[in-house]
């Protein structure tokens, strides 16, 4: 009896410790699926509605500025008529990534805080001014 009482309580140990100290293999197809998503519904036009940062002049953009995602991977940044930025653009998981300068290193990281196929809120980190700066851009489909 002594015996079988061990062996079920190793047993349930096993079972609790196999099933519940292990990370689960779908965070991984979660980060594909939400990067697919994202990026076929990143295409087109968005317009800044709204700005949130600390300090005002941390932000390069103004509300009213336009982000074109072409499906080439090219990025455009305008006001009005006027193109006054460029770059090329990846999605991993739920950031977008842009290069601005082509040295294949990332200028502008964009965590998709919310998105849907007509709002996007991101949580910038932005390497491209002098200072890295934080602040998060809120858009709509343009």
């Amino acid at each position: 009896m002594k015996k079988a009482l061990h062996k079920i309580t190793l047993i349930l140990a096993l079972l609790f410790s196999a099933t519940t100290l292990t990370s689960c293999g779908e965070d991984f197809w979660d980060d594909v699926s939400d990067s697919v998503w994202i990026e076929d519904n990143l295409l087109g036009s968005w317009q800044i509605v709204d700005i949130f940062a600390e300090y005002y002049e941390d932000c390069p953009y103004y509300c009213g500025d336009v982000m074109d995602f072409y499906s080439d991977g090219v990025m455009q940044s305008r006001s009005g008529n006027r193109v006054f930025e460029e770059g090329y653009w990846d999605v991993r998981g739920r950031e977008i990534q842009i290069d601005f300068n082509g040295d294949y290193k990332t200028d502008l990281y964009a965590y998709v805080r919310d998105m849907d196929y007509n709002y996007m809120l991101l949580d910038v980190r932005d390497y491209a001014g002098k200072y890295a700066t934080r602040y998060t851009l809120k858009f709509v489909r343009y």
